[in-house]
């Protein structure tokens, strides 16, 4: 498959980034098409709020398996193609290396308890990722403060060119779905410890609605 190019999916991401014009709205996940000419937003599942951000990692590949279902019984050239993650977050700085251990505990405590909100050095952000069959990624930020200012990078890969290698939860849960997706549909052959076809959780509930 001849991928889009990058700029394309650059301009949704920002698209999908300003059009979350109000603030506190729900996390999404949204599933990317391509037909080799047009990329276009599938399904959109919101979020539960009840869910903790450690699980969506299980949500992607939830929506991911029922994705693949849906275009294999379709009997049509796939079109399923990347996945998109809506989120806003309150963000604090990591203390430096040789902050007093304190600062370091009450970090950490913030961190696990997702208090981050209550600390008056927080800045709340919203930011969209983004992940394609190809493992390329995308991502789009902005600040409250300055809500039309958009922080972006591109990654062609899991290897930079700076040698900076993204990672996080919400970054590996993209890139296990998007493989999940280039091995059922196109034919890629999986990763070393690959285990998509084990990822399935069920108990994990979204909301599906139509983009």
């Amino acid at each position: 498959m001849q991928p889009p190019h990058r700029d394309l999916i650059a301009g949704i991401v920002d698209r999908q980034l300003l059009d979350r014009t109000g603030w506190d709205m729900p996390h999404e996940l949204i599933t990317l098409l391509w037909d080799g000419e047009n990329i276009a937003f599938g399904t959109v599942a919101v979020i539960d709020t009840t869910i903790h951000p450690s699980m969506y990692s299980d949500v992607m590949m939830k929506l991911a398996h029922e994705a693949i279902s849906d275009q294999v019984e379709r009997s049509e050239p796939p079109t399923l193609y990347g996945f998109m993650l809506a989120v806003e977050a309150h963000a604090v700085a990591t203390p430096k290396d040789d902050a007093p251990a304190a600062e370091h505990a009450q970090f950490q405590r913030d961190r696990l308890g997702r208090t981050f909100h209550q600390r008056p050095d927080a800045v709340e952000i919203a930011s969209i990722w983004c992940v394609d069959v190809h493992r390329r990624m995308w991502t789009a930020m902005r600040r409250r403060p300055a809500p039309q200012v958009i922080e972006r990078e591109f990654f062609p890969d899991v290897a930079t060119p700076t040698g900076r290698v993204p990672g996080g939860t919400f970054v590996a849960g993209l890139r296990a779905a998007a493989t999940a997706v280039a091995v059922a549909l196109y034919g890629a052959p999986p990763p070393t410890g690959f285990l998509g076809s084990a990822a399935r959780t069920p108990g994990v509930d979204v909301t599906r609605s139509p983009s």
